[in-house]
């Protein structure tokens, strides 16, 4: 999971740099927005990690 993340921030950060309307901003705004696309995918892997261990969980109850 680790590995794929910043991957995807950089791929992110590529796109919105191509866009005109991200250079018209101004540097805080950027900043803003780039630790909230941050967040947001760290909180995506978190649910996703999250229910995938539960998953996990759940088979294992069951063949037990």
């Amino acid at each position: 999971m680790k590995a794929t993340r910043p991957s995807r921030v950089v791929q992110m950060e590529l796109f919105s740099k191509q866009d005109p309307r991200w250079i018209d901003l101004p540097r805080s705004t950027r900043e803003e927005v780039k630790g909230l696309l941050r967040r947001l995918l760290r909180e995506a892997a978190i649910v996703r990690w999250n229910s995938q261990r539960r998953s996990i969980g759940d088979e294992r109850k069951n063949l037990a």
